[in-house]
């Protein structure tokens, strides 16, 4: 309602929104992953190579930086690394927290926008990071990992955030399922996705609703407007007065 208020009267205001977001975010997440140091790679889980974790590292076959593996990183590559498994040290706490703070303020933000962002992606990388960050503090907790590793949370994470947000159901259990390729969670993941869409609905409408009533576009109610509505025709409301246009005007 604020950008309805404020930016879309003005067109410049439309058109400088989503690059002053893109600048804002590139900029956060940049200084957000220098301030944390690289760090070693635990002795128990195999390395993970990958170009943009191992930024400002002086040795990176031995170190990488478990910020920039995020903040560094396309939003598939990101859903790929929260979702990998055995690798409960992977990412800290204090990492997953703070990113998951600041990717979250800027997805909903970006919400709306002028230029479409997408949701599918957003929605995945953030249940991921709320499922990995519940699963990494169970495991500091004293939670044996080869029952529940912090990846199999990331999974039902993401899949109880999408379905939350977007109300979609057996989709989301076919994406994440090709992603992960991981059938024997398809249980688990249809019930966390099945609660999330019913307790959602018990609060507020989806995000593609919401967005609906906010920029004012009408759309088919779920009963028709009129009573008997198989009784009348087609022509019934077609207009008898036609206008025609020809070929060459006069």
């Amino acid at each position: 309602r604020l950008r309805a208020r404020y930016i879309v009267p003005s067109t410049w205001r439309m058109l400088a929104e989503p690059l002053v977001l893109a600048m804002a975010f590139t900029v956060s997440s940049y200084v957000l992953a220098c301030s944390f140091p690289c760090v070693g790679f635990h002795k128990h889980e195999p390395p993970r190579p990958d170009a943009s974790s191992v930024v400002g590292c002086a040795n990176p076959t031995h170190t990488y930086n478990p910020m920039a593996m995020l903040a560094f990183n396309k939003g598939e590559l990101k859903a790929e690394q929260l979702l990998s498994r055995f690798g409960p040290h992977l990412f800290p706490p204090t990492v997953l927290a703070l990113y998951l703070l600041l990717y979250f303020t800027f997805a909903s933000l970006t919400t709306g926008c002028i230029v479409s962002a997408g949701t599918m992606v957003p929605c995945i990388v953030i249940g991921s990071l709320v499922g990995r960050l519940f699963g990494v503090l169970l495991f500091a907790a004293g939670w044996d990992v080869l029952r529940l590793d912090p990846g199999v949370l990331a999974l039902l994470g993401a899949g109880g955030f999408f379905s939350g947000v977007t109300r979609l159901t057996i989709s989301i259990v076919a994406i994440l399922l090709e992603m992960t390729n991981d059938v024997q969670q398809i249980f688990p993941l249809m019930v966390v996705v099945m609660t999330a869409k019913v307790t959602g609905g018990l609060f507020t409408h989806g995000l593609y609703h919401a967005l609906l009533e906010v920029k004012c576009i009408p759309f088919l109610d779920p009963d028709p407007p009129v009573s008997n509505a198989v009784l009348y025709t087609a022509g019934d409301v077609m207009s008898r007065r036609l206008r025609c246009l020809f070929r060459r005007e006069s």
